[in-house]
């Protein structure tokens, strides 16, 4: 498992790219990522903790629900405090 901690991601096509699941990221920016700012493979689900994710035509993208929101990245288990 891998952790993500304090980093920004940002001006790139896509953030970042979840491949495996279980990654933790926390207190990172994804600002201004031309097609998203985090983007996670099917089947997987990253624990996400007080990100800020803003200016992407998709802030957060999953794959089985393209409308994904970050309210509904909040609601998962293990998750809090993203905006």
């Amino acid at each position: 498992n891998g952790t993500v901690n304090d980093m920004t991601f940002e001006n790139n096509f896509i953030g970042l790219h979840i491949l495996k699941d279980g990654q933790e990221v926390t207190d990172s920016r994804f600002l201004d990522n031309p097609y998203c700012g985090v983007k996670e493979e099917p089947g997987v689900i990253p624990v996400m903790i007080n990100n800020l994710l803003e200016g992407s035509k998709f802030n957060y993208f999953s794959p089985e629900r393209p409308e994904f929101t970050i309210e509904l990245l909040n609601l998962r288990t293990g998750n809090e405090r993203n905006r």
